[in-house]
């Protein structure tokens, strides 16, 4: 049986699905379908939204930016805390991804790294968790693919307390030049620094 992850925002046809399960193997399954039995002899075809992707590198044309579709004039919302959120809130995370996605935003401008406090208490985003990469990688993933987002990181925030040393810095900039290196169609751009006169 595929994953159908968190059903957030998904919405039931009240239809059965037609013995599709028993016709096809359930990797077969159409990939916007997911057939969830919910008693023995009974199952629910639920639709999954799917969300169209610009495709290509996105990359300056004349005073414009453009990517394999052509120009287009990008809309983005800062998601400062998105990094914490998919360590720690999958699932408000992802209403506001789908909210964003719903509404026409092409990509969402996250923070690498921030935690002044006491104004980010229980928010902290911290480049040295020891699954930092897979959270920098698995947002990139979860907003693109699911929802269609490109990403801005941008890298520092709050550096004056949460990175302070510049070798550090040097090493979270390799640390998003690995990350990046598959997924460079996921990415609107990267912004060294929030607020840079003082970080």
């Amino acid at each position: 049986m595929p994953s159908c992850g968190v059903l957030g925002g998904i919405q039931k046809t009240g239809q059965d699905c037609g013995g599709l399960e028993e016709q096809l193997s359930w990797d077969q399954l159409p990939p916007s379908h997911c057939c969830i039995p919910h008693t023995t002899t009974t199952t629910t075809l639920i639709t999954i939204p799917t969300y169209p992707k610009r495709t290509g590198i996105v990359r300056k044309c004349d005073k414009a930016v453009c990517d394999d579709q052509g120009p287009f004039n990008a809309l983005g919302a800062s998601l400062f805390w998105g990094a914490w959120g998919y360590k720690n809130d999958r699932a408000k995370l992802e209403r506001n991804l789908k909210f964003l996605a719903d509404n026409g935003f092409d990509y969402i401008r996250v923070l690498g790294t921030v935690g002044r406090l006491p104004w980010w208490q229980g928010r902290v985003v911290d480049w040295r968790w020891s699954d930092y990469d897979s959270v920098i990688s698995g947002l990139t993933d979860l907003a693109y693919d699911k929802y269609g987002l490109r990403i801005e990181w941008t890298l520092i925030g709050d550096g004056d307390q949460m990175i302070p040393s510049e070798s550090d810095r040097f090493k979270l900039v390799d640390k998003f030049i690995v990350m990046s290196n598959s997924r460079k169609h996921k990415i609107m751009h990267f912004e060294i620094a929030n607020e840079g006169w003082q970080n």
